[in-house]
């Protein structure tokens, strides 16, 4: 059970969300049409390096991608399968890919779908950002990925977020 801050109000962006045992549990952050709830275990590391008096980094692989239960029903199923699968948002002008990202430079191409990350199940499209945004720029990662209809493992070298 989570309640927000009593302080804030209704419109909570930028406040704190607690559980109900008052630890805090993450933040809600606005951004331009829609506020979001950040969960504290994303916030830890930056806040650590900016504790430290550092510039906070964060990996990232620049693949855009939907959950297979998010597009399921549009594209007549996936079955038992889970994972990510890479595709662009026309209307949104997003890539699949971004060129010259870590994606591309591991071969990822749009349709591929990402199945694990150093051997973890991936089941939303939370879980392999969030995955992604726990590791050092620069790290090496492992993706299982669906090509084709070949599984296959690709390493992966994790980009610096650009600012």
């Amino acid at each position: 059970a989570f309640r927000l801050d009593r302080s804030l109000g209704a419109r909570a962006a930028g406040g704190a969300v607690l559980t109900s045992g008052g630890s805090l549990a993450g933040v809600v952050v606005s951004g331009k049409d829609v506020n979001a709830f950040v969960p504290i275990h994303l916030f830890r590391p930056i806040l650590s390096q900016v504790f430290r008096g550092e510039i906070p980094e964060r990996s990232q692989l620049g693949a855009h991608y939907l959950a297979l239960e998010q597009i399921a029903l549009a594209e007549g199923g996936f079955g038992d399968l889970g994972g990510m699968r890479l595709t662009g948002a026309r209307m949104l002008g997003l890539q699949a890919v971004r060129p010259g990202s870590a994606a591309a430079r591991a071969g990822l191409q749009e349709g591929d779908i990402i199945l694990r990350a150093n051997g973890l199940e991936l089941s939303g499209g939370r879980d392999l950002a969030e995955f992604v945004g726990q590791q050092e720029p620069g790290s090496k990662i492992r993706l299982d990925i669906l090509k084709d209809g070949t599984e296959k493992t690709v390493e992966v070298t994790l980009d610096r977020e650009n600012r």
